[in-house]
């Protein structure tokens, strides 16, 4: 679920932070202009320590190591720079000349290069003839042979067959619909309240949230659940633990819900998150995806959170859906440039990531992937979630696009996903 509201997201649970990590960004600003290099380095240490994941503050890093001599740590962020972002970032800027006789450098772009190549691996499942339908999630029902479709502007759930498209519920929704699962004949499913689903600033239902429950079969609405209490709410993920709970995932609490009894109970909640994307599971490791910072690991049995280490070549921010699969974590990163599907395999405590692979990475098809489903060994999701088109709810879509879900097979990585 990513948008502007993400980004709002982010500074609202973080405001002070961001304040004191841009503050910091103008004193490096400041001692640059003045040709105090070293002062700079200082102020962009202070900034990367609040945002370690934001690849401008590591880009800026990388030029007061490089303008301080520092010439291997210059050459390392100029490189995390490009595992997050290989496209917007000038590598050949005079405040690096000191490194461009390093093989390091040299090297750069070359995985520059590597970083933008196009992998496809997906087939086209099907196209939307809608232009104007902006879709976040994708599922499947067993028992119309359809796929479902949540709509954020539309407000309801869409059908699509081999006949076409229609809408599941007479009524649409007083929220967009983000994600959804399946359970037995059970559809279940998240509204959100926020201004790209049409509501006005002064809408009672912005940012408020409700778990919804419909018959698959038939397509009734049997249940509408919200948190007890006055707070706001922005429900994003919906998925089953490996106990077969329904968990939502709240991104402007950063909390995950937990279906109890019809109620929602909070379940896991924690201050290190900024922005809670996708939620996966294996065995009673709980996997959180913070959009800005990368992947968290909760432990249930010992209940405990950690920071999920990674590796030098590996960027982990920006991911969307989250999907377990083969003792490992399928990863739909919108937030990172090129938007890329990511494997990722883990040490025994899965506190650390061991490998990973692009599964697909630049698809041409690829506006903003978002969320999806595994079913048979493959994954569908959606291709190009109209985010970047969508203003308060309209959808200003120039040039026709269409809304695309692609098929990735799985069945290909069998080496991948050994264990």
């Amino acid at each position: 679920m990513r948008s502007f509201l993400t980004f709002l997201l982010i500074l609202s649970v973080s405001s002070l932070k961001a304040q004191t990590y841009q503050s910091h960004f103008q004193e490096a600003s400041s001692a640059y202009k003045a040709n105090d290099y070293s002062q700079m380095l200082v102020e962009m240490k202070n900034a990367h320590r609040l945002r370690p994941q934001h690849q401008t503050l590591i880009y800026y890093l990388a030029i007061a190591h490089s303008l301080n001599n520092n010439i291997d740590s210059a050459n390392y962020w100029l490189r995390k720079v490009v595992s997050i972002d290989a496209k917007n970032y000038d590598l050949e800027r005079g405040d690096f000349n000191k490194l461009k006789n390093t093989q390091a450098y040299k090297d750069l772009s070359a995985y520059q290069l590597e970083m933008m190549k196009t992998i496809i691996n997906s087939d086209t499942a099907f196209v939307i003839n809608d232009q104007t339908l902006h879709i976040e999630d994708v599922a499947y029902n067993p028992f119309q042979n359809s796929y479902l479709l949540s709509s954020i502007n539309k407000r309801n759930i869409y059908s699509f067959t081999g006949e076409g498209l229609k809408t599941v519920f007479e009524k649409s929704f007083p929220f967009a619909i983000t994600g959804m699962t399946i359970q037995d004949s059970i559809l279940w499913f998240a509204g959100a309240g926020f201004l790209e689903a049409g509501l006005d600033q002064n809408d009672s239902n912005l940012e408020k949230s409700k778990l919804y429950k419909a018959n698959l079969k038939n397509g009734v609405l049997l249940d509408s659940i919200s948190v007890e209490d006055n707070q706001n709410h922005i429900f994003g993920d919906v998925v089953l633990s490996v106990h077969g709970r329904v968990l939502v995932s709240d991104s402007k609490a950063n909390i995950i819900y937990r279906l109890d009894k019809g109620k929602l109970v909070k379940w896991i909640s924690t201050d290190k998150i900024l922005s809670l994307q996708g939620i996966a599971q294996i065995g009673e490791k709980v996997f959180l995806a913070d959009y800005s910072q990368g992947l968290f690991l909760f432990d249930t049995v010992q209940n405990s959170m950690q920071k999920i280490e990674t590796q030098p070549d590996l960027a982990l921010k920006g991911i969307d859906g989250l999907y377990a699969y083969k003792n490992g974590l399928i990863a739909i990163q919108n937030g990172v440039t090129p938007n890329r599907i990511t494997y990722l395999q883990f040490n025994e405590d899965y506190d650390k990531v061991r490998s990973f692979e692009y599964l697909e990475k630049n698809h041409p098809a690829m506006g903003e992937p978002t969320l999806g489903f595994i079913q048979n060994d493959s994954l569908f999701y959606v291709a190009n979630s109209f985010w970047g088109f969508n203003k308060e709810g309209n959808i200003q879509n120039d040039n026709g696009i269409k809304p695309v879900i692609l098929n990735l097979p799985l069945t290909n990585f069998s080496r991948t996903f050994r264990k």
